[in-house]
């Protein structure tokens, strides 16, 4: 599995980081980064997990955090956008507490437990992390 994430990494497709706890080296969850448009728009699809057990010990927002400040200032990307689950509350308060903001509702965005389902979409752009924007990899 890792040796496929290498690989989508190296092609600039698909970047997957591990969470894990400081003391005890447990996953606890990951970040991941779905490039999906370079050049002229710099913007990837931006998720993090945190494996239930571990829930309400703030890793959430200590690695979401970590995930926008990779994607934008080692991947330089322009934007990053979340997909979330209309009824997911924690996953909205996550975004808003991380500088996220929302941008509206994407109708069948995403083909999941069988059916295509709505999204919310929270964005953040390097300025929201305290970073300056930079120019396409390309164009």
């Amino acid at each position: 599995m890792f040796l496929l994430y290498a690989e989508l990494a190296h092609k600039d497709d698909y970047y997957w980081f591990g969470l894990f706890e400081k003391k005890s080296g447990l996953l606890v969850g990951a970040i991941d980064i779905d490039v999906l448009v370079r050049g002229s728009h710099e913007f990837a699809n931006f998720g993090y997990a945190i494996y239930n057990r571990h829930w309400g010990r703030s890793y959430g927002q200590e690695a979401a955090k970590a995930g926008l400040k990779i994607g934008f200032k080692y991947l330089k990307l322009n934007r990053l956008e979340a997909a979330i689950n209309l009824d997911n509350r924690k996953s909205v308060r996550l975004a808003k507490a991380i500088g996220m903001r929302k941008e509206g509702i994407k109708r069948r965005y995403w083909f999941e437990h069988g059916k295509w389902t709505d999204h919310l979409i929270y964005v953040a752009n390097p300025e929201d992390v305290g970073l300056k924007p930079t120019k396409p990899t390309s164009s």
